[in-house]
């Protein structure tokens, strides 16, 4: 008779213990549950911190090789102190870019205008050809940058810092810089060669011009790569990307 009374002693014994079980099961759950949470916010802010080291370490990257000095003349590029100044540099981009497409459109007349008899005569038009395809694409992206600049020059604060060499230097203002340079290219390569293709009307003189046009395409490319990954807040305010055209025209190119 003891042992049949013990029977109920021992089930409800047994669901304690289930219970028990049970609840250190859960608790090892959300226990473990915790521990990737927070495994996943410290990856998620180690990525982050290597995104910010990757975007600062470009940065100092393209803006050279010097020191902080570098980046203060960045941070003070002349073009930027004033809205007159600034719109000062956006109308001088924008005839040198009408004066390369002249001089390209040129290039392509007066190759054409060349005797069928000519040797060269056939790859030229070729090289022309693509060049003349692919350019109108990036410059469409450059005009786009400079045209969005231009309207959001008085709001340029609102855009972010980059820390480079550990001076602050605003999103937009780097944005600038790579357009700027974009500029130098266009000043001192592609219009000297295209005049001087023009004028020589040689094989050789238009490879050469192909071959900084390409350098151009890269450097657009460089600038739209920047826009994606470190101009968010611009995006957002209408800065556009323009991958698709710009992978185009290297197709163009190729």
């Amino acid at each position: 008779m003891a042992f049949f009374a013990l029977i109920p002693l021992v089930e409800v014994l047994a669901e304690g213990a289930e219970t028990a079980i049970v609840a250190a099961e859960a608790a090892e759950a959300t226990a473990a549950a915790s521990e990737a949470a927070a495994a996943s916010a410290e990856a998620a802010a180690a990525e982050e911190a290597a995104a910010a080291a990757e975007e600062t370490a470009a940065a100092e990257a393209e803006l050279g090789e010097g020191t902080a000095s570098t980046a203060s003349q960045v941070a003070g590029r002349t073009v930027l102190q004033s809205a007159i100044a600034f719109t000062k540099w956006l109308a001088k981009q924008a005839v040198e870019l009408a004066l390369f497409e002249a001089g390209m459109r040129a290039i392509e007349a007066a190759i054409n205008a060349l005797t069928p008899e000519n040797p060269d005569r056939a790859e030229m038009q070729r090289l022309i050809r693509k060049m003349h395809t692919a350019i109108p694409k990036l410059q469409k992206a450059v005009n786009g940058w400079l045209s969005w600049s231009r309207h959001h020059f008085d709001n340029r604060t609102s855009f972010g810092v980059i820390e480079v060499w550990g001076t602050p230097i605003l999103r937009f203002d780097v944005l600038q810089n790579k357009l700027a340079a974009l500029s130098d290219i266009r000043h001192k390569k592609l219009v000297p060669l295209s005049k001087g293709a023009n004028i020589s009307k040689t094989k050789s003189s238009l490879q050469t011009l192909m071959t900084a046009v390409e350098g151009y395409a890269n450097g657009v490319t460089k600038v739209n790569d920047f826009v994606r990954s470190a101009c968010q807040a611009m995006v957002a305010y209408g800065l556009e990307d323009y991958q698709a055209d710009i992978e185009s025209a290297l197709s163009d190119l190729k």
